[in-house]
């Protein structure tokens, strides 16, 4: 195939990198808890990674250049690992990125909690008490973010 398929297949997959990090803030139903976070960055190239992989064995036959594919599978599988070890490692992850990443973790808890249709008593007290810490947790955190970030005039 032409060498313009390669760059349609990047655009592709350029697209659903985002796609895939929109598609990350849909936990968030308040638009001041919507922030960009290294966390999300992270898990969006987590997913494209061997997306591209697994497309490009899909679709092999379409694409007859093999140096180059093998180079697009191998460059897969490397910035998987580089992804997964910082992610692993929270490279880049200072105060304030930290508590960026924070806040959807929380808002994901709530969500799930009130979510649910339980009925046992032990079970609902578990999701008052949750909701009530992961909400708290927010407060607490939205005011460290504050203290911490340069403010803007």
């Amino acid at each position: 195939m032409k060498k313009g398929s390669y760059v349609k297949f990047g655009l592709m997959l350029a697209t659903s990198i985002v796609i895939m990090y929109g598609v990350l803030f849909l936990n968030a139903d308040v638009s001041d808890h919507v922030m960009s976070s290294h966390i999300r960055t992270y898990m969006t190239i987590l997913m494209i990674a061997p997306m591209a992989f697994t497309m490009l064995l899909f679709i092999w036959g379409m694409y007859k250049n093999k140096k180059t594919n093998f180079i697009i599978l191998g460059v897969s599988v490397l910035v998987f690992i580089a992804t997964l070890m910082g992610l692993r490692q929270q490279t880049f992850m200072g105060d304030t990125q930290w508590m960026k990443a924070m806040i959807p973790q929380h808002l994901s808890a709530i969500m799930t909690n009130w979510k649910g249709h339980l009925k046992d008593p032990e079970a609902i007290k578990l999701v008052e008490d949750t909701i009530e810490a992961q909400e708290r947790e927010i407060a607490q955190t939205k005011k460290m973010r504050y203290r911490l970030e340069p403010q803007k005039d």
